[in-house]
Formats: structure tokens, sequence, C-alpha cells
């Protein structure tokens, strides 16, 4: 266990360099009293905010591209992250009118309530898979689409598609009942259902404990065995970066998807998660990125080695819920 005046003496010190330094993104994050319309003051009108909302309209990063030829998930400047960004910072779907914006996710949604991810070329026969639904919908909660049909759909798919060792899959020979039923699921699909999961009330804590379990277990112990997209996993476990890396499973994401979901877990279980946050913060000063991300170069939290305000007001966050109760 490691010794709570220890971790206050961290967020005492990181909160206060962010209310004096931080981008107002920063400390609305950490500001649990923060009044929505007098933050939007100082959040929207910013140029590097209103680049990120322009961004969202863009034919062929933005949502329009779902039309032609989608933008990749693995596109840091493609509308999953633009989304995410928009939602992790507070802001929901009237402060900006978003609905004529979003609407294409769902005209163009499946009918088994997938998001299209992209099309095979041939014949244009839509292609989706449970990374992009799962980190889609948990985005579109966050931004104020939780009661539409779109969303309910989406939820609708991803409770249903629960394989038989408990997680989640995208390849289709994986799912109950197909070839490779027995295989073990895959902890990148894994992490986006449990942070989509934790978005809805009714979901069993029973669940969420089982489920960031798993995705605690395949950070502590990887194995060669697990069946997963990202044969290079395992280099990402440890990087302290925003956005996530986008199969999920990086140490900032790791840690606030469980602390969302389970956080009782990073004291009894996943411990070793927040030894590695803990050494990441400086004595003095912001937390520093461990990557380089072009498309979001803007932002402090996407220069590798730069200070970020918002790197260190997420830690911030994930701390204040576990060992306080934030």
């Amino acid at each position: 266990m490691i010794d709570q005046s220890t971790i206050k003496a961290h967020i005492l010190q990181l909160r206060n360099y962010i209310a004096l330094h931080g981008a107002p993104w920063s400390q609305r994050l950490i500001d649990s009293q923060a009044e929505q319309s007098e933050w939007n003051k100082s959040i929207l009108p910013h140029p590097f905010i209103q680049t990120v909302i322009i961004r969202l309209s863009d034919p062929a990063i933005g949502i329009p591209s779902i039309s032609a030829n989608p933008a990749s998930f693995q596109v840091y400047g493609s509308y999953y992250w633009t989304l995410r960004f928009l939602a992790d910072i507070g802001i929901i779907r009237n402060d900006i009118d978003l609905d004529p914006i979003i609407t294409p996710l769902f005209r163009y949604q499946l009918e088994d309530g997938q998001f299209t991810s992209d099309y095979r070329t041939r014949n244009k026969i839509p292609v989706a898979n449970i990374c992009h639904t799962a980190h889609l919908t948990a985005s579109l909660v966050k931004l104020g689409y939780g009661d539409t049909p779109g969303v309910r759909a989406a939820y609708r798919y991803i409770l249903t598609t629960q394989r038989f060792d408990g997680g989640w899959h995208c390849d289709m020979h994986k799912q109950a009942g197909e070839r490779d039923e027995s295989a073990s699921s895959c902890p990148a699909a894994t992490i986006h259902v449990l942070r989509a999961l934790t978005m809805l009330d009714d979901v069993p804590q029973a669940m969420l404990d089982s489920l960031s379990t798993r995705v605690l277990d395949f950070w502590q112990h990887p194995s060669a065995n697990i069946s997963t997209c990202d044969p290079a996993m395992q280099q990402r476990y440890h990087k302290l970066r925003y956005p996530s890396h986008y199969w999920g499973y990086d140490l900032l994401h790791i840690a606030d998807t469980v602390s969302l979901a389970s956080p009782a877990l990073l004291i009894a279980n996943g411990h070793e998660i927040v030894y590695h946050l803990l050494e990441k913060c400086p004595s003095n000063g912001f937390v520093r990125s461990d990557k380089t991300i072009p498309e979001w170069k803007e932002f402090d939290f996407a220069r590798k080695n730069k200070p970020s305000c918002w790197i260190s007001a997420m830690i911030v966050r994930i701390l204040e819920r576990v060992y306080f109760n934030g």
C-alpha cells in the first residue's frame, strides 16, 4: 500500500501548479465544483479549442468522411479522438450545437448497432469493430447523447457480444458460437468496452470489477498467448500519453479507465500502476508527456518530454478517485 500522505503531497503539488500555470481545460478537469457555463466562457473561444471543433467537419478526417472514406481510428486527428477530447474537457451537445455535426454518425450506423469504421473497396461493404463502437459510445454519452436511439443500439450490441471468457474481441470468428469461440478475448477490445460500460448507471459493480481485473491482470502479466490486434502492445504499457494509443493499452488510459470502473482495485490489485504514475510526477512542475502526437501539436500533452498540465490534471483526478472518492 502507498502511504496516503505521499498521495496527498503529490496531489497538492500538482493542483497548485495547475492552478497557477494550467490551461483552462486542465483547471476545469480538477474542479469538482465547476460551473459549466462559466468555464465555457474561457474554454470554447480559445483558438486551440476552435481548431479542434472545426476538425470535426473536415471532409477527410472529420465526421463527413463517413459517407465516402471514413477516417481511420489509427489517425489521431480523426473524429474519434476529436470527440474524445471534447468529451473529456466537459463539452456537451448544446454548448456548440453538435447535433448537425454528429447526425451522420447515426445515419451510417449499422443495423446491429455498430458504428461504421471503414469500407471494403469492393462493393462498399461497411466494416466495423467493437473497439471503434465502444470508444465512440463512451464519448457520445459524455457529450450528452446517452439517451439517443443510436447510443442505446450501440450498447445493445456491446452487451450481446460478450464472449464466453468474459471479454470482447473484434474478430467475428472469435464470437460465441463461432469457430474460434474458445480463443482468449482481446485486452484492447475489453478495455474500450469497460470504459463505455462505466457510462451506464445499471451495470452491476461485479461486472465492472471482473472486467477491471482482466485489464489489470493483462497489464501486470502480459502473455504472448493472448489474442490481440496489437502485437506491439507491451511496448506501450508504461507510456504516459494523451490521446491514448488507439488500442488503449497505455499507462494513463488503463489507470483512468479502471479508476472510473473499480477504483478499489487500484489499491488492492493494481497499485503497481499507481507507483508508475507517481514515478512520473516531478518534485515540482507538471508531469511530462512520453509521446509526440503531431495531430495535437498545439497542446502540451502531445509533445514528448514537454511538461503537460493536462496529463498532470488527469493524474490528479485518478489519484483522487482511487484514494479520496474524488
